[in-house]
């Protein structure tokens, strides 16, 4: 079957498609596969000393993905995104292996996260810095709100205390706005960079997921009254559960008998289990409230 390749420049087809107001060809052309080999600088190919370095990233397989699947992926968040038709291919290239190799992450994130998810994170992240830069700033923010069909939302913003302050604010918004009269459930994820999210940049990068959850409504049903409930697999979303292995439920099930018991707020440090961590040393902090409503 036909492929899409890049030419000289690192253009694609449907970059012609775009730029001349086709969207037709260009909804026709994403469909091909995209093929970019080693042979085109680089691109879709990691070197032997990069796929080393992965290797000793990805070597606790309980938090990461694989350094072959780790590679699939970008392959794939760099096809997703090529197929805009907006990007050259040796600059997207160059900005997926940074956020993927260099940006430093925690490995968790490429497992939690879709290859579709990850390419809208980085085209924000793309977009952010073009403003950064058209104002001659560090200051990296972006947010993406979804209306009533997706009730998810996405931030990211350079780590300055003044910032993330504004951050903060804005996501407690969307939440009590969402979720503040409903009766399903959410997560927050965030995650921050080692590195900051330019090469020359002086700030890391904080990255906010705001996701919906259902609580399991067979479960709650059986219990009278889940003010008091301690039960985990009761409480906690099936999409929660299924995201954690039983040894890690068992952490979250110690913090809820705690706080149950002493009904307030309770903060833990753990030594957690080596094959949970990235680093030696590494520290589990895990944080409760204890909350009624008041009338």
């Amino acid at each position: 079957g036909a492929e899409l390749k890049t030419d000289r420049f690192g253009m694609l087809p449907i970059h012609d498609a775009v730029v001349n107001n086709h969207p037709e060809i260009k909804d026709m052309l994403s469909n091909l596969e995209l093929k970019v080999t080693s042979n085109n600088d680089g691109m879709c190919y990691l070197s032997p000393q990069k796929m080393a370095a992965l290797k000793e990233d990805v070597k606790h397989s309980d938090i990461s993905l694989s350094a072959d699947e780790f590679e699939t992926k970008m392959t794939q968040v760099f096809s997703i995104i090529m197929k805009e038709g907006v990007f050259a291919a040796g600059s997207l290239w160059q900005e997926v292996q940074y956020y993927f190799m260099d940006l430093g992450l925690h490995p968790s994130y490429f497992k939690h996260f879709t290859s579709a998810q990850i390419a809208r994170h980085i085209q924000g992240l793309m977009a952010a810095e073009k403003v950064s830069q058209a104002t001659n700033t560090d200051y990296i923010h972006f947010e993406i709100e979804n209306g009533d069909d997706d009730d998810s939302a996405f931030y990211l913003t350079t780590m300055e205390p003044e910032k993330v302050a504004l951050m903060d604010g804005k996501i407690a918004n969307y939440v009590s706005s969402k979720f503040g009269n409903s009766d399903n459930a959410f997560s927050i994820t965030f995650m921050k960079s080692e590195n900051p999210p330019m090469p020359n940049g002086k700030f890391q990068l904080g990255i906010f997921v705001v996701e919906k959850r259902e609580y399991n409504a067979e479960a709650a049903a059986k219990t009278d009254d889940m003010m008091d409930e301690t039960n985990l697999q009761l409480v906690a979303s099936p999409e929660f559960l299924d995201e954690r292995s039983a040894e890690v439920q068992q952490l979250y099930q110690s913090i809820i008998n705690d706080t149950m018991s002493v009904r307030n707020s309770i903060v833990k440090v753990l030594d957690p289990p080596t094959h949970l961590v990235q680093k030696v040393g590494a520290k589990m902090l895990q944080m409760s409230v204890y909350d009624v409503e008041r009338s």
